[in-house]
């Protein structure tokens, strides 16, 4: 594409920076990811054109930058005219979308890969990209944090197999990502990586995230501080118990999917609902239809089995290392009221090394919670009716559910 038809301009998340040439990095920080978009806008020639308005935000993608480690969440604001974006929507790379897709309901071909916690949905994307051609796209809420690596079950640089992965080390654990940001850099990856002619994978169990890439939706609400501190000075005074059940007579969806001690979360909900009268679970609204010609496969496992390889996957972090991995985050100064420590593990392994619990009630807890948490993760994915299910205890291995899935993906894809 000519450079008149495409404007690029690379800005960082993290702390780093990148060199528009080579890709080489250096200091920069996250709140340029929040800034961004506008300056983008700001700095294009046609910025004050009706093009330029007209292209405003809608044009200006965040996408990974490749020339650097893929362990960082490069970002790259990129503004494209029309003709090129619907030359691009009917075709990426050399994935053609499936017939029965209309192209200008779908951007890119898209796998997705999803179910509770402990189904082997890592393991599994990893094979299925080695035999796809593909590059996976994390979709779990707490791997975005750096860090914290044995309670989030990241997958290490051996057991990636060579597969680029993004949006995992995201973000320091003190600082914020919400699923609006994990929407913006999902989607701009899954054109670059369909641009390439690779198929974009999304892999992960934040039915939220997933659902916000499928469907599009629309971010809305703002921000009212002083609304948060109102909620902030009930909770300190009532319990954040009081709160989720205010939520739930306002929300009771949004109130089924946060655990009453997901503070951060409950008061925003509560506070989109204040300020806008609609649920924060409609007010994220969708778009017009489908974003993606995506194939999507849910991983599951009967009660018994599930629990039983929970279990087992607890044992397997103690032995590995979490408490010490949970010490050396609280020692480094992270606060337990932040999101990344509400993640399972981290959360009750802090009321342990608070001296509030014993070790062995906190992992009596942990276990307990992820068994409720796979649970509220199974209810919330049976809503989606274009889930293909797979019962993984029906497969010797993990390499055997991927040759499943690639065989559907040959199929579906590249007829």
């Amino acid at each position: 594409m000519a450079e008149s038809r495409s404007r690029r301009l690379i800005v960082a998340t993290g702390n780093e920076n990148v060199c528009r040439t080579c890709g080489k990095t250096g200091a920069a920080p996250y709140d340029e990811l929040r800034t961004a978009l506008g300056e983008a806008t700001a700095r294009s020639p046609d910025a004050g054109t009706d093009a330029g308005k007209r292209n405003r935000g809608r044009d200006a993608e965040f996408a990974r930058c490749r020339t650097e480690s893929w362990r960082r969440a490069i970002v790259r604001l990129a503004q494209e005219s029309g003709a090129s974006r619907s030359a691009q929507s009917r075709r990426c790379g050399n994935l053609a979308f499936s017939e029965e897709v209309a192209p200008e309901k779908a951007a890119c071909p898209l796998l997705v890969i999803t179910g509770p916690t402990a189904t082997g949905k890592t393991a599994v994307g990893i094979e299925v990209a080695r035999r796809v051609d593909g590059e996976i796209i994390s979709a779990d809420s707490m791997m975005v944090y750096r860090r914290m690596d044995i309670g989030t079950a990241k997958p290490t640089l051996a057991e990636r197999k060579g597969v680029p992965h993004h949006l995992i080390d995201v973000v320091d654990p003190g600082e914020d990502f919400s699923v609006a940001t994990f929407q913006t850099l999902a989607e701009a990856l899954i054109r670059e990586i369909g641009g390439r002619g690779r198929l974009p994978i999304l892999v992960g169990g934040t039915g939220l995230y997933i659902r916000a890439v499928l469907e599009g939706y629309r971010f809305t609400g703002g921000v009212d501080r002083e609304l948060r501190r109102r909620l902030a000075t009930e909770a300190r005074r009532f319990g954040s118990a009081y709160l989720h059940e205010r939520l739930r007579a306002v929300d009771p969806e949004t109130a089924d999917r946060l655990h009453p001690n997901d503070l951060k979360r409950i008061i925003r909900a509560l506070e989109v609902f204040y300020r806008t009268g609609t649920p924060i679970s409609r007010g994220a609204s969708a778009g017009a239809g489908p974003r993606y010609d995506a194939l999507i496969f849910g991983l599951f496992l009967e009660r018994q089995e599930l629990y039983r390889r929970i279990e087992e996957r607890v044992d397997a972090m103690l032995a590995a290392g979490l408490v010490e991995e949970v010490r050396r985050l609280l020692e480094g100064g992270l606060r337990r009221d932040t999101t990344a420590m509400q993640a399972l593990g981290y959360k009750e392994l802090a009321a342990y090394l608070a001296g509030e619990v014993s070790l062995e009630e906190a992992v009596y807890l942990l276990k307990r919670n992820t068994r409720r948490f796979a649970k509220r993760q199974l209810t919330w994915f049976r809503r989606e009716e274009r889930i293909r299910w797979l019962d993984v205890a029906k497969y010797p291995s993990p390499q055997a559910v991927a040759e499943e899935i690639a065989g559907y993906v040959q199929d579906y894809f590249r007829r």
